[in-house]
This record gives C-alpha cells, sequence and structure tokens, in this order.
C-alpha cells in the first residue's frame, strides 16, 4: 500500500507541473507570438517480484512507479498571421527564423516583432526588436541603416530598402532541421543546440512586412487539457485517500 502513495504522489506531482504549463499558455492567449509549452509524459522504472502462494506455487508481477515528466518542449506550428498596418511590424509565414543578436553579443533567433530604430555611437541606427535582439544581416553583422532614414522597405525576400528604395542590405533568414529541440533564451527568442542541429540557410519567400504573428495557443484545446488534467488529478487523490482509509482498516483489525 506504501507503494500506492508513492505512485499517486508522482502522478499529483507531474499533473501539477501540466496544469502550470496550460495556465501558462491560457495566460499568453493574446500574446503575439507566443508558442505553446507541451507536457510529455513517460512510464517510471517498472520492476518484477516474486511471489510464493500457498499451493507453492511461485509466480512474478510487475509493479510500476507512476509517471514522470519526459520533456516540456515548445509547440512552433505558425499561429495566424494577421494584418497590422504598422510597417515595424514584422512577422515570418512558414518554417523559419530571423537571425539577431541579444545585448551580450549572442546569436538568437526570433520569429519576428515590432522593430524600432536605435541610435549608434556615429549616429546611424540599428534595427532593435521589441524583445531587445538586435536584427542581423546575411554576413551576421548588426543591420546599420543612416541616421536620416526614418522608414524602411523590407520585401518578401528580407531585402531592406530606403531612401531611393534601392536595395541595401538583408535580414538574415534561417531553418533548422528540428526547430523542436531550440532552446528558449528569453521571451520570443531561442537559441541553437545539438538536438536543433546548426542554422541554415532559409532561401524562401517568409517575410511580412506590417503582418503580426499570433499566439498559436488553442483555447479549446487548452481547456480541453486542463479539464482532463483535472479529472486524473482528483482520481489520484482519491487513491490516496483510498489507501490511507485502508490502511487505517488494517491497524484496527490488528488491534
Amino acid at each position: 500500500m506504501i507503494q500506492g502513495f508513492y505512485n499517486a504522489k508522482a502522478s499529483i506531482r507531474a499533473r501539477q507541473k501540466n496544469m502550470d504549463s496550460i495556465a501558462n499558455n491560457m495566460a499568453n492567449i493574446n500574446t503575439d507570438y507566443y508558442k505553446k509549452e507541451e507536457v510529455s509524459f513517460a512510464e517510471a522504472l517498472y520492476r518484477q517480484s516474486m511471489k510464493e502462494y500457498p499451493d507453492q506455487v511461485r509466480d512474478t508481477f510487475q509493479t510500476g512507479s507512476s509517471v514522470w515528466i519526459e520533456d516540456i518542449s515548445r509547440n512552433l506550428a505558425q499561429g495566424d498571421i494577421v494584418e497590422t498596418g504598422n510597417m515595424a511590424d514584422i512577422a515570418l509565414s512558414g518554417n523559419g527564423f530571423l537571425a539577431a543578436v541579444d545585448a551580450e553579443g549572442q546569436t538568437v533567433y526570433s520569429r519576428g516583432g515590432r522593430y524600432s530604430f536605435e541610435l549608434t555611437e556615429d549616429g546611424d541606427k540599428y534595427l532593435r526588436l521589441t524583445s531587445g535582439a538586435y536584427l542581423t544581416d546575411e554576413d551576421g553583422k548588426k543591420i546599420i541603416i543612416p541616421g536620416d532614414i526614418q522608414k524602411i522597405e523590407i520585401d518578401h525576400a528580407g531585402m531592406i530598402g530606403y531612401g531611393d528604395n534601392a536595395v541595401q542590405t538583408g535580414l538574415k533568414l534561417v531553418q533548422f532541421q528540428n526547430p523542436a529541440g531550440l532552446d528558449i533564451a528569453e521571451a520570443g527568442l531561442y537559441q541553437a543546440t545539438q538536438e536543433s542541429g546548426e542554422a541554415e540557410n532559409q532561401p524562401a519567400r517568409l517575410v511580412r512586412q506590417g503582418f503580426k504573428e499570433l499566439s498559436n495557443v488553442d483555447l479549446a484545446g487548452e481547456m480541453s487539457e486542463l479539464i482532463k488534467n483535472q479529472r486524473i488529478f482528483e482520481f489520484n487523490t482519491k487513491v490516496m485517500q483510498t489507501i490511507d482509509e485502508m490502511q487505517s482498516m488494517a491497524n484496527h483489525l490488528r488491534k
């Protein structure tokens, strides 16, 4: 019976973590560019035991140790792309990322965002996303715009034009063999890992200026998952209660 307590406890702890993930997803349903968390479970260790019955028959049986959280990952499926009318908004249509560098100079990747101009020491301008990362060109360097430029135009291939509308430079677009393996650096930013593989050039025409990507959280799906998770949580609490009652009865029988 003691093992039953441990099994129920492990399941409750796993389901509590899943509840936190669902709550986080629902809280960010209106957060642009947000990618929902997904919790995956695995069966905990099974072990074989030998039991000898009164008729001298020996048999083996398996006992499990409930479940544990195998992984918490991001679902990088694309959210809806909607037009904002603000040319400072950038979104990507399809599988790909914008390359950027953070304040520490580390290479990071983004699905897009709203950019703003940040003055350099020479009076020129960087393109900086609201996440704090600086957009980079195809050579991995921060994109620099002349200080007198007030607006830029970005085509679907990520090429930037300003002034006389001549193409001046281009955004670095990349893709990954396994984007689910990317590590979350901070809100809306990702870093490459061994699981994701190295960044590869993305030749597709992905960029949408004046658009943004909505959260990919599905409220109906999250509500369904919430109800299922709560039912499993309640079931395990009843298991613990039943085991406690059985143990109490056994103690009274000994008396």
